[in-house]
């Protein structure tokens, strides 16, 4: 839906959907349900003849949806948009994969605290696949440390906006920036693992 969403049907309705998607499940935010289905409501409308199954299954899970509402507002359930968890699992396999198990030192992070026993006991998470239990996070522990005077995390931010910068001139058309030009192939490789250090670059106890 992703994909076809903005071709199949009115893009700006789309658009207007996703948006108020993310005001609906945010905490204490003013949008309603009622108006989370009225958008999608308007971008059904919008979908072409035949291409309309996946918004018709939104409209139909209009029972579910305020019980998934009421308990973010509740603050029952916490960070259900934010990325910080599932890409820090990710990463850390992508890493652990190169170098085996390692410390993890990590920017102040009030989302990954609160899951920080979750990310510690992976493996001990009943297995969402029968016969394909989930693996634990190769990270001997995690610190959290101040970003502006730990160099890792300092690395770590440079590198992070060297990226943004990049693919923020891609995703507006300004790649005839001299600057973007020289910066693009470092960014590249660092957004494949190329910037994490070798294996034998690492000394016990091994800290990223």
């Amino acid at each position: 839906m992703h994909l076809t969403g903005p071709v199949l049907g009115d893009r700006s309705a789309y658009e207007a959907m996703l948006a108020t998607f993310v005001d609906a499940i945010r905490p204490n935010q003013p949008t309603t349900v009622d108006e989370l289905f009225n958008a999608i409501e308007a971008c059904h409308r919008t979908v072409r003849d035949g291409f309309d199954t996946p918004a018709g299954l939104l409209l139909a899970a209009r029972c579910h949806a305020q019980d998934l509402v009421n308990p973010i507002d509740a603050r029952k359930i916490r960070d259900v948009l934010d990325p910080a968890v599932p890409c820090l699992i990710e990463l850390c396999r992508h890493v652990g994969a190169a170098i085996g198990e390692f410390h993890l030192v990590h920017d102040s992070s009030k989302t990954i605290n609160r899951h920080l026993p979750l990310l510690l006991s992976l493996d001990q998470l009943p297995a969402v696949t029968p016969g394909l239990p989930a693996e634990a996070l190769p990270v001997v522990d995690i610190t959290f440390a101040d970003s502006s005077r730990t160099p890792q995390l300092i690395i770590a931010d440079w590198v992070a906006g060297a990226v943004r910068q990049v693919g923020q001139a891609r995703a507006t058309g300004a790649n005839d920036d001299p600057f973007v030009a020289q910066l693009a192939p470092l960014a590249e490789r660092w957004t494949v693992g190329g910037v994490w250090p070798n294996k034998d670059l690492i000394t016990t106890p091994r800290r990223i």
